[in-house]
């Protein structure tokens, strides 16, 4: 009995954690997003615009890992749930 508790509870944290990293990439891509085309919106910034397209392509690239992140996870809590008795 306390397997089986232990194994739903690191389930439910996996897809937690999934949950996180899918929401954390979709902020990510957000700033990317913004940070690239912030000129094309009418906005000005008193930024280097060298420094704002580096930042706004890293943060692309971070929502890239976060989002392979979240889909390992949500592989690893199928696998889980698949070896589980229920």
């Amino acid at each position: 009995m306390p397997d089986n508790y232990e194994e739903r509870r690191r389930k439910t944290n996996i897809f937690l954690h999934s949950i996180y990293d899918y929401t954390m990439g979709v902020l990510w891509l957000c700033a990317g997003g913004f940070f690239l085309l912030y000129k094309k919106f009418g906005i000005e910034l008193n930024f280097d615009p060298v420094l704002t397209t580096i930042f706004g392509a890293a943060a692309v690239f971070m929502e890239r890992s976060e989002y392979t992140e979240g889909t390992e996870k949500i592989i690893e809590a199928n696998r889980v749930y698949d070896s589980m008795d229920l």
